[in-house]
């Protein structure tokens, strides 16, 4: 921390939190000088404007990073330091802010909440639920089917009991984080490398950790392992390059990314 900053009341409660939004600045990246790029993922011959694009040149060179929080370390010419894992910056990189992470369990659980007519009255229910199940809950209040809607019908109103939730932070050139939560227990994974700028990432040797919802103790049990094993390969389908794909192609980035008049 910069020394108006070292007072330990900016951080108080920080560790309550298992990983950090890191708001950061390109120091050492090239400007954009034009105002359009051509994403790799769109072939790389397509002109974009940068703003609708996730193009790791920007002009206001601001970086978004998630890393884990480790330990607080105390030192008497730096004042508190804080230690992490998961960096996806240059060192000496300026860091701007810091926020907790949106995986936390304490960003993610909130009330799913309804009031209205035909609307029962339930109370409080522990249950799983993830957002896009607010769809198919609305349509049986309202009276249609919603079959086809992405989301699941809560138990609690006459569908089935979700087996998990899944919350996933996908920034390039951030690592790819996600976690997996069931009523017992929650998986949280990331990416050894950063997020490619086609949304894609070698995910072969991602660090998973599976924790006991209810003490938050680490878990090792092979069993349990084995179950979130199979839940990431389903859930990351899409997104897992395996390795094959961008290391033969990052060299062509600057090209890509560079204005075309």
């Amino acid at each position: 921390f910069e020394p108006e900053y070292r007072n330990p009341n900016y951080i108080e409660g920080i560790m309550d939190y298992d990983y950090l939004w890191l708001l950061w600045g390109f120091s050492k990246n090239k400007s954009l000088e034009g105002a359009t790029v051509r994403p790799p993922r769109l072939g790389g011959e397509k002109h974009m404007g940068v703003f609708a694009t996730r193009a790791p040149y920007r002009p206001n060179n601001i970086g978004l990073s998630s890393v884990k929080l480790i330990e607080l370390r105390h030192t008497i010419d730096q004042g508190t330091i804080l230690v992490v894992s998961g960096v996806d910056m240059l060192d000496g990189s300026p860091i701007y802010d810091k926020t907790n992470f949106v995986l936390s369990e304490h960003q993610n659980s909130s009330a799913f909440m309804m009031r209205g007519h035909e609307v029962p009255q339930l109370g409080m229910v522990e249950e799983l639920t993830s957002a896009v199940d607010i769809y198919p809950t609305l349509g049986k209040c309202l009276g249609f089917s919603a079959d086809n809607i992405d989301g699941n019908l809560p138990a609690s109103f006459g569908g089935n009991e979700r087996e998990y939730t899944v919350s996933m932070s996908m920034y390039p050139p951030s690592s790819y984080n996600i976690c997996l939560r069931t009523s017992e227990y929650e998986c949280q994974a990331s990416s050894r490398e950063c997020i490619d700028e086609d949304g894609r990432a070698d995910l072969s040797d991602m660090k998973v950790e599976i924790y006991s919802r209810e003490n938050g103790e680490l878990v090792d049990d092979v069993t349990v392992n084995d179950y979130f094993q199979q839940l990431l390969e389903r859930e990351t389908r899409e997104i897992d390059n395996h390795g094959t794909q961008w290391p033969n192609m990052r060299a062509a980035r600057p090209e890509w990314f560079a204005e075309r008049n």
